[in-house]
């Protein structure tokens, strides 16, 4: 009898600790997925405090999973033992309905999310329909591509959902943990990229962050309380306009320079 060892939350808001439990027969659509890897999303942290009041406990957290299929249910199509592979936020899907049929799987009404009702990739090994596990090309890191499989698809969908051309101009706002990658595909889809952002936000993601990601403009706003005067950060340094109500003398100088 296989065991799986991972980490969950006895209750709502909880610490991790380890924990051990058998996941029963392999079904007939089911890959096994021998995880390498497992990334943190905030919806990780909103399901460990039950923030939505679906949680179930004891509560493994974990949808950004990447590792090598360990086993296959005998009806599990297009997937090979040892293939590198990842999963997201959704582990099944009924295949039967309107939805389904129409290739949006993730909005079956039965739906199931890896970390809801089952136990997900903070664990050794995780298990999901064989529709959900995706394969990760060998050029990808297997340590960084999770992220890619939940704020990755969500920000790149809107690409090809709309059509988007190489043409558009995109306007990223917030570079948080998907901003981020959105600003990167934005820019590699040959757009004209705004970074739109919060003066707060800066921190690790400071202009050097920032930068080093390639938007075209940014925009942003001063992170002093009620205060929503425009600042305005050129890339190419020949022009800077900042917050009139902060730095009235100063910003006014440096735009007129």
């Amino acid at each position: 009898m296989l065991t799986y060892h991972a980490y969950a939350a006895p209750s709502a808001k909880a610490p991790l600790e380890p924990f051990a439990f058998y996941p029963g027969p392999l079904g007939p659509e089911e890959v096994e997925i021998e995880v390498s890897h497992c990334g943190l999303c905030h919806s990780d942290l909103s399901m460990l405090d039950n923030d939505w009041g679906m949680s179930k406990y004891p509560f493994v957290p974990g949808h950004e999973v990447t590792g090598t299929v360990s086993a296959l249910g005998e009806q599990a199509k297009g997937l090979t033992i040892g293939q590198r592979v990842g999963l997201g936020w959704f582990s099944h899907s009924c295949l039967s309905c309107h939805q389904c049929l129409s290739g949006d799987h993730n909005l079956c009404p039965t739906a199931q999310g890896t970390i809801a009702g089952r136990h997900g990739g903070f664990a050794d090994r995780v298990r999901a329909q064989w529709t959900w596990v995706r394969p990760i090309p060998e050029a990808l890191d297997l340590a960084k591509a999770g992220p890619l499989l939940c704020g990755g698809v969500t920000v790149f969908a809107p690409f090809l959902i709309h059509h988007l051309p190489s043409t558009a101009r995109v306007g990223v706002i917030g570079i948080g943990g998907l901003g981020h990658m959105a600003l990167q595909f934005a820019n590699k889809w040959g757009c004209e990229v705004h970074c739109l952002h919060h003066k707060r936000q800066q921190g690790s993601r400071g202009p050097q962050t920032r930068r080093a990601l390639r938007p075209q403009h940014q925009a942003g706003w001063c992170a002093e309380e009620n205060c929503e005067q425009p600042r305005l950060d050129y890339l190419d340094g020949e022009r800077w306009a900042g917050c009139t109500r902060r730095a009235r003398h100063a910003c006014s100088k440096r735009a007129s320079a």
